[in-house]
């Protein structure tokens, strides 16, 4: 700023510029007398300082009270003014240079330290003896010369504020200086010892040439400022005294009570240490200059033991619910403050938001100041990490991030432009909205590493904040998210939302937690009272009883008493004690309650002060203060003042946003405005809007919510009705259900008060209040209300959209019936024909495919019909049917095809290319579909698809892939089915349907459920229950329901599936849904034919049958109702149940009549022409007909297998096994009922794997003795694993090695078996025995040979039949029922100890090199758990830690293999189940065994190892730092900043800056 040679007010004469800071410019000057007397100018910068009014009044007059003192550390401010729109301040010359400058030079001594220290101390004692604070004390304000200290930059803390034009490094020496209390993190007041901690920073600089904090964003300098203990300045500078250590730590201390109370208190500790002296008592002359009215937290220990637990939650990666109770002024909120430092010193974050109890109330208003508060710590982050942080939540969420802007325009910041959001019905909307914003929030909890939010005053919250808490509620156990919500349970009655929600959270397995703050007792009241009054708590017993009698133990009304106690001088402080003045005690009158207080503290008020704060309350909890200027009509200057005054008086509190004001408590605001006249309170009402309409002339719309509000409380029916109305709409388009109705109805009231009711505005809120009934499912209000204005439609197209509209609202509700009713009134009114005569159904039908065969044969003639002005219109006609054809598509086929190819011809004729045209020709496919022409189906459905995408109809193309999906599985190709079901799934994903994307999931359901896929079907299944259970989807639920009775009744849990069976017919007889009834009918049948119960089979399945024949159903869903009956009518005449010979050929007439029907009507139905077929071989079998039968087995084999469904693949190997086994094929019977146990294990069906093991002659102890070269590896596997687990828990060798054996005899198929040791004489003793008979044997002398032979050999002996073997062999150890043997040596370190002998009397063959290998294997873990056996029992009996007691070759083998393992695969998830499964060792040990053998946890090593790589990269690569941090290995940022911080010590932005 070039302004040197100019004169000022021709007072002053500008000289050269002397320095410059960050805010201003510091001149050198002279008066213009003769004698021209140096002056400095500093000239403040205007691109840093605030142009808020209040601010810079705040500015002047604090510089004008500094410039009426005069201190010899001060310096003297001699005028204020402005030059060309720059503020100047004129001060007294000083030629000096600042602390910060002087150093940079070179250090100060200890001695020159203290010095200047005590005269900065003097310096504020001057200050806060004038109820003054500087709130920005650092060196850059210190000015020094060699003997003179003087402070200076005053009132700069209230105009200052930091832009992007300031560099870092000079925003950052702000923040080195900061007090915890100012940082803005904790919700405290900033007093005197603010300042002093300020001082305290600058003395530990002194003292060692370094600042205590420092990092390389204002975050870490903030999170160091509250949660890290400074290091003393003596560990640093060994010369520092330990006096003077003591008197820095004192004025660092975090908490101010803790903290030199006043200036007063340090000058005289160092005036002691001056004066010689080297130890004494801190603080003895120290006393509080006025009461801060805080205190520690007390008498809440068991309420912070039980928060303590969130740290713990955070630090395991998973979520919480917390919610606390208590009635108003209890604590709650103080609890939470410090609940704020604890999450912060474990370096996560929490951000909060309240609810509020105005009428213009932001929509989602605790959610949106929450993100406001993420967004504060976001901009305190470095460049580098906000640019991960913005990429991070793009590639997540940049679809959809419009909806987040909408929440909270600030994270316009994070998502830039969006792309418009693809629209959805309203309620679909709304579901998108939380489902978006709830993954929103816990994407910020992984990329926090942890985060916390807190929501107050929940008492006043709207239902939107609570279906956002269930949201969460669904995934919260898996992410490092805690909710903790604030309200006041006097205020909470039984209807209120948060009672539901407790009752729902109960029954969710979500870890919760409700704390109810009780009132303080006796004894915490004396902690507290002495505590607020910084006494001695034996000093203060009398106050504390008065405060306990008269409050109740409530916290806040003990304060407020308190200041009426001391403010009318009922209580005072002489002789360094508190007491009672007891003739002014008797005289005053005490408050019986908060508000009383507060009324009676109004008193004492001037009447321009009330005034100012009754206008402030007509605002709300929150007021601005340019509004305020408005309205109020005072001198801006005073307003300020008496603002200021109240926040003095702690009546209000100043908020970070944007001049912004609260009151400090809802009771105060309440206070203020219950006392206005009701007139008065209308006329600021209306002053108000007109200000605030004024003040946003440009764009109204962030203020139409208060503009509404003021408007409607000041009576301005006119203007409220105009901004009622938008204000709804915006509150529609926010998400904000409850606000959107508030406004509506509110709208509503005054025009039907004005007569207005009928009209076209009154039609139209009525229409948008319909909406928002439907988006929060309130459907029957819905209909109510359509119902009402339909009759007042002017045309007959806009009574046709009305009942489309009830059409859809009867679908939502699950009503067919009325859905059909409504849908016909629309399309009447249309043009359109209904009719349920079958014979002009088909007839219109017909018409309708001959329309289509024209167009198709003359398209030129098409165009003809087309005109524009009525394509809108045509548009309509062609979606009228759309509701009701969701229920024909289930329910009447028929319905379905005539109105899908009406659609598609209107499309066709009327509208031409359009998404109406490629959701028509979809319809049309799915017509083929339905009648199973599939490959004409595949034609249309891409067709449609290629449509949609070249329209860029992002919903019509998904779709068009979820109808693909659903042809490739009804055609049988389920592999092809999921490829479409998956993609569809994905862009629903994408676009935040999550109606649809449950639909996608349904299809995925089934086709697993078809290959017998039950892991992906389970996966599936989960996730379409969460979603049908998200969004209150009954009839979807209901589905569910049906889908999981196949299942359950497939893997054998007959019972669930019974259950589910009848829950899904029950819940469809009370909906009267028909289609439903029949498909849950058909499935209880099959429940009941595996529970051999045919008559109760028979039952649900005629139902099914009858429902069936009365109806067009979808015959994909319904067709198996004929192999179902055909099976249930079979299984009746087998059973002999029916001695009546007439009764039982009656069932088997109707099993030949079923079966033939099966094999015709499922014929062009893949999925179930398999089940036909075989039920049709049963049939044929029964009846003698064996060759006919045989080849339906094979054929029924073949369809199976081809289509893949691997169930009834393996019940067509079993029955026709069963079929083989009562002929003379035993071979081929025996390898067919192998295939069956091999599939049925595959998919674990239990019931069948019973079955199978008791056809193969398997005892129930013999888990696995069906020929075992078919046994599956991953059984084999997780035997092993299991086995692994068991043996950690064996106590005792012997014990070990009966289980070893009983195991290896279970997994083989042996009957019986033995382990023999050998003792030093190499003799063989026999250790362990095990039979499946329950008692001990002789091992007869021919297996003692074997034993013998194995031993000395060191070889494994196999025998397939041992009773075959010639006598030759060993002539008198034949055993005569002796048939397969396994033998095998017992290793430790290749070394033979032992050997393990198995036999089977019954079954020749039973083992083969595979189950040798895998005894093998088991005895491997013999030999490794014997010797950790011996090791831990030496390691129990010395008690040594030392790693040498368990020098173990074998482990440590197993431990260099681990290292190994982790080497090479550190940029994975390594869970230790895994590696120890891999090295073969017992997770349990893995961890103990790791540290004692390298000397560190094993996740210590894998983190060290990441880290190492992560530096690498970052010192020769270019990668983002959070591409770095997934590459090598962490879930999150935030953990990789955490980690790479504690081993490399400084951040990874930091170290990569050390390469340049």
């Amino acid at each position: 700023m070039d302004i040197s040679g100019k004169i000022i007010q021709n007072k002053y004469l500008v000289d050269k510029q002397i320095w410059e800071d960050t805010v201003s410019y510091l001149h050198l000057a002279y008066d213009t007398t003769p004698q021209r007397k140096p002056l400095i100018i500093r000239f403040l910068k205007n691109n840093v300082i605030s142009n808020r009014v209040e601010d810079l009044i705040r500015f002047r007059i604090e510089v004008n009270a500094v410039s009426a003192l005069n201190h010899r550390n001060i310096t003297r401010i001699i005028e204020t003014g402005e030059l060309i729109e720059v503020i100047y301040l004129v001060m007294e010359y000083f030629p000096c240079i600042s602390l910060h400058e002087a150093l940079k030079k070179q250090g100060l001594s200890i001695s020159q330290s203290v010095d200047c220290v005590r005269q900065i101390c003097s310096a504020l004692e001057c200050l806060h003896e004038n109820n003054m604070i500087h709130r920005d004390l650092k060196p850059a304000n210190v000015l020094v010369d060699n003997e003179t200290v003087k402070l200076t930059g005053f009132g700069l803390s209230h105009i200052r504020e930091f832009n992007e034009s300031i560099p870092f490094e000079e925003i950052k020496k702000n923040f080195l200086y900061l007090s915890p209390e100012q940082c803005g993190i904790l919700k405290r007041p900033v007093d005197e010892r603010s300042d002093l901690y300020s001082l305290g920073v600058i003395f530990f600089q002194l003292l060692t040439g370094r600042v205590p904090f420092d990092g390389h964003d204002i975050c870490s300098i903030i999170h160091q400022h509250i949660a890290r203990v400074p290091e003393s300045p003596g560990s640093l500078n060994p010369d520092v005294p330990p006096i003077l250590d003591r008197i820095v730590m004192k004025l660092l201390d975090k908490e101010p009570e803790n903290r030199y109370q006043s200036a007063r208190g340090v000058i005289s500790d160092l005036e002691r240490y001056l004066s010689g002296e080297q130890e004494f008592i801190l603080g003895l002359d120290d006393r509080l200059t006025r009461l801060s009215y805080r205190t520690r937290l007390i008498g809440r220990e068991r309420e912070m033991t039980q928060l303590g637990e969130i740290i713990n939650d955070l630090d395991g990666g998973t979520g919480s619910v917390y919610l606390i109770t208590g009635e108003g002024g209890c604590g709650k909120s103080r609890l939470i403050e410090e609940l704020k430092s604890s999450v912060f010193a474990n370096d996560y974050i929490l951000i909060s938001g309240s609810c509020s109890i105005q009428s213009n109330k932001i929509p989602n208003a605790p959610i949106k100041e929450a993100l406001d508060e993420f967004m504060v710590n976001f901009h305190n982050l470095s460049e580098e990490e906000r640019g991960n942080i913005i990429e991070s939540l793009r590639d997540e969420f940049g679809d959809l991030g419009e909806i987040l802007i909408k929440l909270n325009p600030a994270l316009e910041e994070i998502f830039g432009p969006c792309p418009p959001l693809v629209a959805l019905e309203p309620v679909r909307e709304y579901k998108r909205f939380l489902m978006i914003v709830s993954q929103f929030i816990l994407k910020l909890s992984n990329l926090a590493g942890g985060l916390v939010v807190v929501l107050e005053n929940l008492q006043w919250t709207d239902e939107g904040t609570v279906n956002l808490m269930h949201e969460l509620m669904n995934e919260i156990n898996s992410h490092p998210l805690v909710i903790i919500g604030l309200y006041r349970e006097d205020e909470v009655p039984e209807t209120h939302v948060l009672e539901k929600f407790h009752l729902d959270i109960a029954s969710k397995e979500v870890r919760y937690t409700r704390i109810h703050i009780e009132k303080l007792d006796p004894s915490a009241m004396n902690k507290f009272a002495a505590g607020l009054l910084m006494e001695p708590e034996g000093q203060i017993q009398p106050v504390s009883e008065f405060l306990y009698q008269k409050t109740g133990g409530n916290p806040f009304f003990a304060i407020e008493l308190l200041k009426q106690l001391i403010d009318e001088g009922a209580l005072t402080h002489k002789n360094n004690r508190w007491t009672f003045d007891d003739s002014k005690l008797n005289a005053i009158e005490i408050s019986a309650s908060i508000v009383d207080i507060i009324l009676k503290r109004m008193n004492k008020l001037t009447q321009n002060e009330i005034d100012i704060l009754s206008c402030a309350s007509v605002m709300g909890e929150k007021f601005n203060m340019r509004i305020l200027f408005k309205v109020s009509g005072l001198d801006r200057t005073e307003i300020v003042r008496i603002i200021d005054k109240a926040i003095d008086l702690q009546l209000l509190i100043d908020l970070p946003a944007w001049g912004e004001i609260g009151f400090a408590h809802d009771r105060i605001k309440e206070a203020f405005y219950g006392s206005l006249d009701p007139e008065k309170r209308k006329g600021l009402h209306i002053g108000i809007a007109n200000a605030i309409e004024e003040n946003n002339r440009d764009n109204l719309a962030p203020a139409i919510f208060e503009l509404a509000h003021h408007f409607i409380e000041g009576g301005d029916t006119d203007r409220a009705i105009i901004f009622a109305f938008p204000a709804g709409i915006m509150a529609m388009g926010k998400y904000a259900n409850e606000e959107a109705l508030k406004y509506f109805r509110t709208a509503l009231e005054l025009l039907e008060k004005g007569g207005h009711r009928g009209s076209i505005q009154w039609i139209r809120i009525q229409i948008n209040l319909s909406r928002v009934f439907l988006t929060i499912g309130s459907y029957d209000r819905a209909i109510e209300i359509l119902s009402e204005i339909a009759p007042l439609m002017d045309s007959d197209v806009e009574k046709a959209d009305i009942y489309s509209h009830i059409c859809a609202a009867y679908l939502r509700k699950g009503d067919w019936k009325k859905c059909e009713e409504y849908a016909v009134k629309s399309g009447e009114l249309l043009g359109e024909r209904f009719t349920d005569n079958k014979v002009v159904l088909i007839a219109t039908l017909v018409k309708e495919l001959a329309l289509l065969g024209l167009f198709s044969l003359f398209p030129r003639l098409v165009v003809r019909f087309r005109r524009s002005k009525f394509v809108e219109y045509n548009k309509l006609k062609a979606k009228f049917a759309v509701p009701v054809l969701w229920s024909y598509i289930y329910s009447n086929t028929l319905k379905f095809t005539r109105f899908t190819l009406r659609a598609l011809n209107i499309a066709i004729s009327k509208i031409g290319k359009s998404p109406e045209l490629g959701m028509a020709i979809g319809g049309f496919g799915s017509i083929l579909m339905a009648n199973s022409r599939f490959n004409l189906a595949l034609k249309y459905l891409t067709m449609a698809l290629d449509m949609r995408e070249k329209l860029q109809d992002q919903w019509g193309a998904a779709q068009s892939y979820q109808w693909l999906g659903y042809c490739h599985q009804w055609k049988g190709d389920y592999r092809s089915s999921i490829e479409c079901f998956e993609e569809s799934a994905r862009r629903f994903k994408k676009m935040g349907d999550i109606y649809e994307l449950g639909n996608s999931y349904a299809g995925l359901v089934l086709d697993y459920t078809f290959l017998a896929d039950f892991e992906k079907l389970k996966h599936y299944l989960d996730q379409y229950y969460m979603i049908t259970n998200q969004t209150n989807d009954f009839y979807g639920i209901n589905e569910a329901w049906i889908y999981s009775t196949p299942y359950f009744l497939e893997t054998g849990n007959i019972d669930t599936a019974e259950w589910l069976g009848n829950a899904a017919y029950n819940y469809s007889l009370d909906t009267n849904i028909l289609f439903t009834q029949c498909t849950s009918c058909i499935e209880l049948g099959r429940v009941y034919l595996e529970k051999r119960d045919s008559q109760q089979s028979l039952n649900y399945l005629e139902k099914a049958y009858e429902l069936y024949r009365n109806n067009s159903f979808l015959k994909q869903y319904t067709v198996h109702i004929f192999p179902a009956l055909a099976e249930s009518y079979l299984y009746r005449y087998i059973s002999g149940k029916d001695s009546d010979s007439e009764v039982a050929n009656h069932y088997l007439r109707k099993t030949r009549e079923f079966s033939r029907k099966a094999l015709s009507k499922t014929r062009r139905w893949p999925t179930y022409y398999g089940l036909a077929l075989l039920v049709n071989a049963k049939y044929c079998a029964i009846c003698g007909n064996k060759k006919k039968a045989e080849k339906l087995f094979l054929q029924s084999i073949e369809h199976n297998k081809g289509i893949g469904r691997r169930y009834w693949l393996a019940r067509s190997y079993y029955e026709y096994g069963l079929f083989l086994s009562q002929t003379d094929s035993g071979t081929a019977a025996k390898k067919n009922l192998e295939s069956a146990y091999s599939l049925f294990t595959e998919i674990g069906a239990k019931r069948y794997i019973d079955e199978l093991r008791s056809l193969l002659g398997i005892k129930e102890e013999d888990i696995s003795v069906s020929s075992i070269e078919r046994r599956i590896d991953n059984e084999r596997l997780s035997s092993v694993i299991k086995l692994a687990r068991e043996i950690s828990n064996i106590a005792e060798t012997e014990n070990l090695l009966d289980m070893i054996l009983a195991k290896a005899v279970e997994i083989t198929g042996a009957q019986r078996g033995a382990i023999f040791i050998a003792d030093d004489m190499n003799r063989l003793e026999k250790k362990a025995f095990f039979s499946v008979l329950g008692y001990d044997t002789v091992i007869d002398q021919y297996s003692m040979n074997i034993i013998k032979a194995v031993y000395n050999t060191q070889t494994m002996i196999i025998l397939g039949d041992a009773s075959a073997m010639p006598p030759a062999h060993d002539q008198a150890a034949a055993r005569p029922h002796s048939k397969s043997i396994l033998c095998v040596p017992i290793k430790e370190r290749d070394k033979t100890v032992g050997v393990c002998y198995l036999d089977n009397s019954l079954t020749s063959g039973i083992f083969t090199e595979k189950e040798a290998n895998l005894l093998l294997t088991f005895l491997s873990h013999v030999a490794f758990a014997m010797e950790i056996e011996f090791l831990h029992k030496r390691y129990q009996s010395t008690k040594n830690t030392d790693k040498k007691a368990l020098q173990s070759p074998l482990i440590n083998e197993k431990i260099q293999k681990a290292v190994e393992y982790i080497d090479q695969n550190y940029a994975y998830e390594i869970s230790r189940e895994g590696l120890a499964s891999h090295i073969g060792l017992h997770h349990d040990n893995l961890g103990r065994y790791f540290k004692l053998y390298q000397g560190k946890k094993m996740s210590d090593y894998i983190n060290e190892l990441r880290i190492k790589e992560a530096a690498r990269k970052l010192q020769e690569t270019d990668e983002k730092i959070i591409d770095i941090a997934f590459s090598v290995g962490f879930g999150s940022l935030r953990t990789f900043n955490k980690s790479f911080r504690e081993i490399m010590k400084i951040s990874p932005a930091y170290y990569r800056k050390k390469r340049s």
